[in-house]
């Protein structure tokens, strides 16, 4: 696990790719029928900036195949390809505590021919003390990066579901994050 880049004997705070009752189970899903409808082969998931104290691994571990890196904060732009008809949880690794934004996009060839991109920010509440609010002056991001665009057709349902997914999991995480917080108030008491 050294892609990790963990400091030796110090905690690291995983979302797991394995469901556990009470911790937030997260990945991309591109199964919905507009999706595989409309959707030519597949697209890739880019990981564009990363804004936080640490550095963020994502990686899928499999029995049979070891380990599949497919983030890490410290070298982006990163991508990965995400068949169509597939649903993949994953795990994901912070080094420290503290309050995460990841700036991701999903790039795709439809059948008709036309390219998509849909960015999206993903906000994370790691560890007991984080607030949510993410201090944008610990970016990391490509010392080239471009501009970022959207170029969509308006009322494109695999554009429109994606953007809902994305801002779905923003939603499950902020949600988790307040639950989370209410467990520890409760458990205090």
């Amino acid at each position: 696990y050294e892609f990790l880049q963990l400091d030796k004997n110090r905690e690291a705070y995983v979302v797991p790719q394995t469901q556990i009752a009470s911790v937030i189970w997260l990945g991309w899903n591109t199964q919905d029928p507009a999706v595989v409808e409309q959707l030519d082969r597949g697209g890739k998931l880019q990981l564009r900036s990363v804004s936080g104290p640490g550095n963020v691994s994502v990686f899928l571990q499999n029995g049979f195949d070891g380990i599949t890196q497919l983030w890490n904060s410290s070298e982006l732009p990163q991508e990965f390809w995400v068949d169509a008809n597939t649903h993949t949880h994953a795990n994901w690794v912070f080094t420290k505590p503290g309050n995460y934004r990841l700036d991701v996009a999903f790039n795709a060839k439809l059948k008709d021919g036309s390219e998509i991109e849909v960015p999206a920010s993903l906000t994370f509440a790691v560890g007991d003390e984080a607030s949510g609010e993410v201090d944008s002056s610990q970016t990391v991001a490509p010392k080239n990066q471009e501009s970022l665009t959207q170029e969509q057709s308006e009322g494109n349902p695999v554009t429109l579901w994606l953007i809902i997914s994305a801002c779905a999991v923003v939603v499950v995480v902020a949600t988790a994050f307040v639950a989370a917080k209410a467990r520890r108030a409760k458990n205090a008491a």
